[in-house]
């Protein structure tokens, strides 16, 4: 099974920018050392993508921090 199966990923559009939506862990902090760099290498392996890190740090950031999470997408469209 690949990590696209095993992690159900869903891939939508074809432009050539790529703006990748993920869901936090059910764990402690602790766990994010581990998780953090997966980020960079995806986006290595992306021609041209970036990595935006917000500073919201709740389950939910689109809820806790909208602003946030807004002013992060809408730099990435432009």
């Amino acid at each position: 099974m690949t990590v696209i199966d095993r992690n159900h990923v869903q891939v939508r559009g074809d432009g050539q920018r790529a703006m990748i939506f993920s869901h936090g862990f059910g764990c402690d902090q602790n766990m994010w050392r581990f998780v953090a760099p997966v980020g960079e290498f995806v986006r290595q392996q992306i021609p041209n993508s970036q990595l935006v890190a917000l500073n919201a740090s709740d389950h939910c950031p689109n809820l806790s921090a909208p602003d946030e999470v807004i002013s992060a997408i809408r730099r990435s469209v432009r």
